[in-house]
């Protein structure tokens, strides 16, 4: 039979089992007489936290609804106001992202991703925009 090797607690602070709501230090021998007030994490933390993670959701999901809407097809007599609208919000989007430090790496690369492709889409549509213009200008001017 092997035999087994005795589990050794690390010191720290545990929570102590003859006073209920408090903690006592173990110095990894002996239990101290040093005893202080459990103290759980605190309600704001784990607010902080969720509030965190719901800002970061937001803020990727309009950069990534600003991208769609970017990428909506217009014509001549609508303009391109609905693409324009799409990269405003994902230039927002990405601009809070560099403001509001908390919000992860990733959702800053994705939405920075994102506004630059919605940019390039928003030029890309005013320069087909304008070409169609001047075909039609050209049509409506000949004799």
């Amino acid at each position: 039979m092997e035999e087994q090797a005795p589990r050794v607690v690390p010191p720290g602070w545990y929570p102590d089992p003859k006073m209920a709501g408090t903690q006592r230090y173990w110095d990894g021998e002996v239990w101290t007489d040093n005893v202080a007030p459990f103290a759980p994490l605190p309600a704001q933390a784990l607010n902080a936290a969720s509030t965190n993670q719901l800002v970061t959701g937001l803020v990727v999901a309009a950069s990534v609804g600003g991208g769609i809407l970017s990428q909506q097809s217009v014509s001549v007599m609508s303009g391109s106001g609905i693409v324009w609208t799409g990269v405003a919000i994902c230039v927002a989007a990405s601009f809070v992202t560099w403001v509001v430090k908390t919000i992860p790496g990733w959702a800053r690369v994705i939405c920075v991703l994102v506004a630059i492709g919605a940019i390039i889409t928003g030029f890309s549509v005013e320069q087909q925009l304008d070409e169609r213009r001047q075909e039609i200008g050209n049509i409506l001017n000949q004799p």
